[in-house]
């Protein structure tokens, strides 16, 4: 299934995968990096675009070259100071070709990962639908009513809140694993589950390339993280759209309150996902087993 070519036509910018090294293993798509740039198209640096994080952020580190750049407006006028921790401003968001693709609204926070400006989080996609193209990774924007043509050749998934998050229904071999937050931010992994007795459950299925990772804080966004994982015997459905399941986790993870789980962008990477938070609709194509963790 693909969407139309028409979306070409909208507001886009071209994404890239960044590989990283995780507790030891080699993963070629650890992150998905939306570049920030001048009008002339020219970078200024990276965004983590994490739909796991209910709001944008960039780092105070990032604050004063943004403001430089002109990418950044703030509601304090400088000469009241610079604005305290938390405080929110607007930062403006380009197209691959240099014109104006979104503007954002983000909060100046100390901690975000090294390398990166900040995240793009859920609530840029609050009031806009956004096309995500994995395979030739690519942000689309379009209006809360604006027609996406081919959007019924995707499935279409109903979205439930909880909290400031966007959730789906997973089952696993029977096993339902609901709700579970939708996060591009866990690019690297396909289901990961916040629970040991659906964990339980799923191996009760069959499991085979078993193995367990730990993932140092510095990686893991302040919290040290140990992972079990293996290739469950079983398919995935989401809604009435099945594939085999692949590799599914346990995590330490803290996890949001009132979720039993996640799913990443493993099983996606090949296809196109559509997040219409407006209508709290999730359109995806055909999904694929997430290959297995530890090779």
């Amino acid at each position: 299934m693909a969407l139309a070519d028409p979306v070409k036509d909208l507001p886009q910018v071209k994404l890239h995968w960044v590989a990283a090294t995780v507790a030891g293993i080699s993963v070629p798509r650890a992150a998905l990096l939306l570049p920030v740039t001048r009008s002339d198209a020219s970078l200024v640096g990276v965004m983590q675009v994490d739909t796991g994080a209910p709001r944008s952020i960039i780092s105070s580190a990032a604050r004063l070259q943004l403001l430089q750049e002109g990418l950044l407006r703030e509601r304090t006028a400088p000469s009241q100071g610079t604005p305290p921790i938390g405080s929110s401003a607007t930062l403006i968001l380009h197209t691959s070709t240099g014109g104006r693709l979104e503007d954002v609204e983000v909060e100046i926070q100390d901690q975000v990962p090294e390398g990166i400006l900040g995240v793009i989080g859920l609530d840029f996609m609050t009031h806009r639908r956004v096309v995500f193209d994995l395979a030739d990774p690519s942000l689309t924007v379009a209006s809360a009513e604006q027609a996406l043509p081919g959007l019924d050749t995707l499935a279409k998934l109903p979205l439930k809140a909880v909290g400031d998050h966007v959730t789906v229904s997973l089952s696993i071999g029977g096993v339902l694993v609901d709700p579970a937050l939708v996060d591009t931010g866990a690019s690297a992994f396909g289901v990961s589950l916040f629970d040991e007795s659906l964990w339980r459950q799923v191996q009760a299925l069959g499991i085979s390339q078993r193995c367990s990772l730990h993932i140092p804080a510095h990686q893991a966004a302040g919290q040290q993280i140990t992972l079990t994982s293996g290739v469950v015997q079983g398919d995935l459905c989401m809604g009435d759209l099945c594939f085999p399941a692949g590799a599914v986790t346990v995590t330490s993870r803290v996890p949001v309150p009132g979720t039993k789980g996640l799913i990443g962008m493993a099983p996606f990477t090949d296809g196109k996902l559509v997040f219409d938070v407006p209508h709290m609709a999730l359109y995806v194509s055909q999904p694929h087993a997430s290959p297995p963790i530890c090779r």
